[in-house]
C-alpha cells in the first residue's frame, strides 16, 4: 500500500504547473486542492482521499 505522504508527493508533483496543496488529517486521509495559477481559481477540491487502508 502507498502511504498518504507518498500519495501527497505524487499528486502535488503530477499536477504541476498548477498549484496544488494536499493536507493529511489525523486519520491519514488527504484533502486535495488544485488552484489555477493565473486566476487563483480553485479547479479541483477533493476531500477524504486515502492512501492505504
Amino acid at each position: 500500500m502507498i502511504s498518504a505522504l507518498e500519495l501527497r508527493h505524487i499528486v502535488e508533483s503530477g499536477l504541476l504547473p498548477h498549484s496544488c496543496t494536499c493536507s493529511v488529517n489525523l486519520k491519514g486521509s488527504l484533502l486535495i486542492k488544485m488552484i489555477e495559477p493565473s486566476s487563483g481559481r480553485v479547479e479541483l477540491f477533493v476531500p477524504g482521499v486515502f492512501g492505504s487502508t
